[in-house]
């Protein structure tokens, strides 16, 4: 009785899934009589039961009904983007059985990419961030079926195998710099790091991109070999470029910064921006204190010299150069200016008689002393008239007006040691005017 009954089971099971392909078969018919209402309804209750809904006749069939309402705009449909739907089933069809009407099936899936490129990109521009993510990565998804080689063996004349590569590589691209935008690092990342990988759209923007992802997600080791990738891409794109002497900087690998900024004017040596970054290089290593008994120099300071006279060749105007290269001598005027009052505590506890030798190193100090400032004064003369040309003509930023006042008073010093008396007055009174 039991054996009966399974049999009679197996055979309700059989024949409600034979029913089904009934079903299948009967929404093909209303599709061929152009009745879309009915072939809608047969195929969504087909494809809803179990034991038919993969199977490849029923998700081909599916797929060519709601592709037929999408070109027919069918009012009460179209809304609801059927394309989408049948797109899905032609998806799991490549998944289940991919060589099943394999031309139709790739030709469809093409048209489905187009349309979900083209809603993705509307929706990018109706501030439908979500939506637009959704439908370019839905594109990645179909170039990508079958490990993404379905159309690698199609002739180009057969069908637009490189024009869906390059849809597919575009939609990827926009989805990244989306997620991007607002901030989806995470999520930006490996959409990014397969867009830099892609021929079509490994670009400087997108390397750029991806270096920035890394960088607000602390991932230094992806970063900093990214940066060498992107470098070796294209060793000519500034932006690049300067990202990487940022990156080394912000990162505090000084050796490796300067040997980077070292080959890079030697192969470029009249580029002012590479010899001027260079120069702050130089500065900074002769200025930090830890560097004291470490490095040579007087050696730095002529490398810093040449470096500053360079980048003021190609810009002789620029405010932040003449700036810098004057700070390079008022910070050796002042260090001289040390010197001098540690001698002369020297001289007056020996006497004058008996100080012959401090008194000697005092003088030459003293001569060197206002070489330097008067070197500086050179330069910072000609940086605040820059820096008061951008106030005056409300063109500079915040730091520019923090430098000035810098400047003011780095030039104001310099005219005391210097008995300058109608300068001093002059910068004195415009540092006092000057509001911060």
């Amino acid at each position: 009785m039991k054996k009966s009954i399974l049999i009679m089971a197996a055979l309700g099971l059989y024949l409600h899934a034979h029913s089904q392909d009934i079903v299948v078969e009967s929404a093909l018919t209303a599709l061929k009589t152009g009745n879309l209402d009915e072939a809608k309804t047969d195929i969504d209750r087909a494809i809803a039961y179990p034991g038919t809904h993969e199977k490849p006749k029923a998700l081909h069939a599916k797929a060519r009904i709601y592709m037929q309402i999408q070109l027919q705009k069918v009012p009460k449909y179209i809304e609801s983007h059927p394309y989408r739907e049948a797109a899905q089933a032609l998806m799991r069809l490549a998944e289940v059985k991919p060589d099943y009407e394999k031309a139709d099936v790739d030709m469809n899936l093409f048209n489905c990419a187009i349309m979900y490129y083209n809603d993705g990109v509307m929706a990018f521009n109706n501030k439908k961030a979500d939506e637009g993510r959704e439908c370019m990565l839905a594109v990645v998804k179909i170039h990508d079926l079958n490990g993404g080689k379905r159309y690698e063996k199609y002739p180009d004349d057969k069908f637009p195998r490189k024009k869906i590569d390059t849809i597919s590589a575009n939609a990827n691209s926009s989805a990244a710099i989306s997620f991007m935008m607002d901030t989806m690092y995470v999520k930006a990342i490996p959409v990014l790091e397969a867009v830099c990988a892609n021929p079509i759209t490994k670009t400087p923007t997108n390397f750029n991109f991806l270096i920035e992802c890394y960088s607000k997600t602390n991932k230094e080791t992806e970063l900093f070999a990214t940066l060498a990738s992107a470098r070796k891409a294209f060793p000519d794109d500034k932006v690049i470029r300067n990202n990487e002497i940022y990156y080394y900087f912000k990162a505090g690998r000084q050796a490796e910064l300067l040997k980077k900024l070292e080959d890079l004017v030697a192969a470029e040596p009249e580029n002012g921006d590479l010899n001027f970054n260079l120069a702050i290089m130089y500065l900074d290593m002769v200025n930090n204190k830890e560097n004291a008994g470490k490095i040579d120099k007087p050696g730095t300071i002529i490398k810093a010299e040449n470096a500053f006279t360079k980048a003021l060749a190609k810009y002789p105007d620029n405010p932040a150069f003449n700036y810098n290269f004057g700070v390079l001598y008022y910070d050796q005027g002042r260090d001289a200016n040390e010197e001098m009052n540690a001698l002369a505590d020297k001289i007056n506890e020996k006497g004058q008689k008996n100080a012959k030798t401090e008194q000697t190193q005092y003088d030459a100090t003293k001569k060197n002393r206002d070489a330097m400032f008067a070197k500086a004064t050179t330069y910072l003369e000609k940086a605040e008239t820059g820096y008061a040309g951008l106030i005056s003509n409300k063109k500079e930023t915040k730091e520019d007006r923090s430098t000035y006042k810098n400047c003011l008073t780095a030039l104001k010093d310099a005219y005391t040691i210097l008995s300058k008396d109608d300068k001093y007055k002059e910068i004195k009174a415009k540092l006092e005017a000057f509001q911060p």
